[in-house]
C-alpha cells in the first residue's frame, strides 16, 4: 500500500504549479477552506505502488471532531495505466486529469448553496449517502428552520445525540435564534477543523443564516 510519504513526494509538482492547492495527509485540498472541504484523496490499493484518486467533498460543522458525510468519487483516464508512484507517465496522466476536468468543478463550489445544487445533480459512483445529519446541519446553516425542525421530529438518534453535545441546540432553533445557532455551528466547525489539521487553510465565514439569508434550502434535492 502507498504511504502519506509517497502521496507528498508525487503531487509536489502539482502543489508547485497552484499556489490555491495544500496537501492535508493523503488529501490535495483546495484553498481556502469555508464551511466544507473540496479535494482529491489519493487512496491506497493493494498494491503497494497504486494510487486510487477519489474526490473528496465534506462539510465540516455538524457532531464536532469528524467530517459529516459528503460524497466523492472515484476517477481514472481510461486510457492510460492506473496510477503508479513507479510510473511517472501514469502520474501525469493522473494530474492532467485533476487539472482538466476535477479542480474546475472542486473551485466552482464556493458556497453551501453550490454545494447543495452540484450534489442534487451528480450521478454517484460511490456509496455515499446524505442522511438526516447533514441534512438538518445544512438547513440550519442556510437558514431553513421548518426543513431542520422536521428532520428533528422524525430522527430520535439525532435529537438523542444533540441532546447530549449541544443541549442548547434545540431551543435555539424552535425560538429561531440565530445567533445561538450560528454560534453553535462555528464551535461546531472549529472542534472539526483542529482535529483534520486545517486550520493554516481554514477561514472562518458567516453561514448564509447570519447573512439573513431565509428560504429554503434545496435539501430535499439531495440524493
Amino acid at each position: 500500500m502507498t504511504t502519506i510519504k509517497d502521496v507528498r513526494n508525487v503531487v509536489q509538482p502539482l502543489l508547485q504549479r497552484y499556489d490555491d492547492l495544500a496537501l492535508i495527509g493523503r488529501t490535495i485540498v483546495v484553498k481556502p477552506v469555508h464551511h466544507f472541504v473540496r479535494g482529491v484523496r489519493l487512496e491506497r490499493r493493494m498494491d503497494p505502488k497504486l494510487f486510487l484518486p477519489t474526490t473528496d467533498i465534506y462539510i465540516l460543522f455538524g457532531y464536532g471532531d469528524y467530517p459529516l458525510g459528503g460524497f466523492g468519487d472515484r476517477f481514472n483516464d481510461p486510457a492510460s495505466e492506473t496510477p503508479s508512484v513507479s510510473d511517472p507517465h501514469s502520474i501525469e496522466a493522473m494530474f492532467d486529469l485533476i487539472e482538466k476536468e476535477v479542480l474546475p468543478y472542486l473551485r466552482s463550489m464556493q458556497t453551501l448553496e453550490s454545494y447543495i445544487a452540484f450534489a442534487s445533480q451528480r450521478e454517484f459512483q460511490s456509496n455515499y449517502v446524505f442522511g438526516d445529519p447533514i441534512r438538518f446541519f445544512l438547513a440550519i446553516a442556510l437558514g431553513d428552520f421548518a426543513s431542520a425542525l422536521s428532520i428533528w421530529e422524525s430522527n430520535s438518534i439525532l435529537r438523542s445525540n444533540m441532546d447530549r453535545l449541544t443541549p442548547s441546540l434545540h431551543p435555539a432553533l424552535r425560538g429561531e435564534d440565530e445567533g445561538e445557532l450560528a454560534r453553535l455551528l462555528h464551535a461546531r466547525e472549529r472542534i472539526t477543523v483542529y482535529g483534520l489539521k486545517l486550520t493554516k487553510i481554514w477561514e472562518t465565514t458567516p453561514f448564509p443564516l447570519e447573512l439573513g439569508i431565509r428560504s429554503n434550502s434545496g435539501i430535499a434535492r439531495l440524493p
